[in-house]
């Protein structure tokens, strides 16, 4: 089942046997329930992406808004993840530190390679491509990359408060808000709003 005709983002895509309900609001919302099998599982979609200005002055576009209540916005090149009851007013008309971790980001993803497997994600790597699963294998690289890339920006940031749980980076003293390395893939950027539903951060994606 494809949104897209309906004005929801092309990249919602859902088989149709996954689908359990469908809701239209008054306000032109879908609420979309799938199995525990769909990979967009309890999400809410808008039919029109909506835009309302930050603290900064540039509007900041919602892109995904999530059953509960939280959302997803993009503001320039940044993607903030909002929890219920936090506006896009909350987000600060300019982030240096996230800057930079974004910048690093991209700059250290760039440098990846399967060099840089550890012995056993290689193992594990091979094993998916014997078996003819070339898309679990792709899964296993995608993780290692993404487990590398943040061992390396905690390097590169050895002052920042990294976290094994919740958020990768706690936000200094006095500021509201954290940060979240991840690939950015739209089903990446689901299930870590998913999974965060009420902690509000700033993704830094690569």
């Amino acid at each position: 089942m494809q949104l897209a005709g309906q004005g929801a983002p092309k990249w919602v895509v859902v088989r149709l046997e996954q689908v359990k309900e469908v809701a239209a609001s008054a306000e032109g919302a879908l609420a979309i329930t799938v199995g525990p099998e769909g990979a967009l599982a309890g999400a809410m979609m808008s039919r029109n992406s909506a835009a309302s200005a930050s603290t900064s002055g540039t509007p900041a576009n919602e892109v995904y808004r999530h059953r509960g209540g939280n959302r997803q916005v993009e503001r320039n090149s940044e993607r903030w993840h909002l929890p219920r009851g936090v506006s896009v007013k909350d987000i600060p008309a300019s982030d240096p530190l996230g800057d930079r971790l974004h910048a690093a980001a991209q700059q250290v993803a760039a440098k990846w390679g399967r060099h840089l497997f550890t012995r056993r994600e290689r193992a594990a790597y091979d094993r998916m491509l014997r078996r003819g699963l070339v898309h679990r294998a792709n899964l296993q690289e995608r993780q290692a990359r993404g487990r590398w890339v943040e061992a390396q920006l905690e390097k590169l940031f050895p002052s920042l408060d990294w976290r094994s749980r919740g958020v990768d980076v706690v936000g200094p003293a006095g500021q509201n808000y954290h940060y979240e390395i991840l690939s950015g893939t739209e089903s990446n950027f689901e299930l870590h709003g998913r999974r965060m539903a009420s902690t509000f951060f700033r993704m830094i994606f690569f």
